[in-house]
């Protein structure tokens, strides 16, 4: 299910000031559908030895935009490619991201099933213990913790909570409500190891 792709490098010169280089080492093509977006394609992309931040790429007219999330530094960084084109990125803007801490717990039931693919129902739950968003799961067995990629992709309202599930593991597949109460589903397409490295200028908040 892995390949290795290499990227050329973006090169971004809008300003002799470097503030922040970031790596990515995974990029993950996805299919995600609600109420309001069904069967909407995305892809992300990945440091799996640091998810502080990651970038979502998506189609704007003739142009990819990029968006990286850095909720350490909070903030967000814009930039825009011609499509099918890594080699003539343009940044073009950084704005600021707000903390918002909710005062949710998580819970993992023991993964069960067959030796490569498992089952697992994820659960958030409010103050008060109440359910708040329950996930099905299917998910493999990996040696480092992959969860982060499915967090990081879909579920927005826990961006600043630390999630972190008692064995390592990719989420392939989920269906279940998030905590606005609306049914989602999400299905990883294709997951490839990538070799980027990306500096953005300083950016004053």
């Amino acid at each position: 299910m892995s390949n290795k792709i290499i990227v050329v490098l973006f090169l971004i010169m809008v300003s002799p000031v470097i503030a922040q280089e970031y790596t990515f080492d995974t990029i993950v093509e996805s299919t995600f559908s609600s109420k309001f977006s069904p069967d909407q394609k995305n892809t992300d992309i990945f440091n799996t030895e640091d998810y502080s931040y990651s970038m979502q790429i998506y189609q704007k007219n003739d142009s990819l935009i990029a968006r990286i999330i850095d909720t350490d530094n909070l903030v967000r960084h814009y930039f825009h490619f011609p499509k099918n084109n890594f080699t003539e990125s343009n940044y073009y803007k950084s704005d600021s991201l707000q903390f918002n801490k909710n005062n949710y717990k998580f819970s993992f039931s023991t993964p069960k099933g067959r030796l490569d693919e498992k089952k697992v129902v994820f659960k958030i739950l409010d103050d008060k213990d109440k359910i708040v968003s329950k996930y099905k799961l299917k998910v493999i067995l990996k040696d480092s913790d992959l969860f982060q990629i499915f967090k990081n992709s879909i579920l927005e309202t826990v961006t600043f909570n630390a999630i972190v599930p008692r064995i390592n593991f990719l989420v392939l597949e989920s269906r279940g409500y998030n905590t606005s109460g609306n049914f989602t589903s999400y299905k990883v397409d294709t997951i490839n190891e990538i070799d980027l490295k990306l500096s953005v200028p300083e950016f004053q908040q």
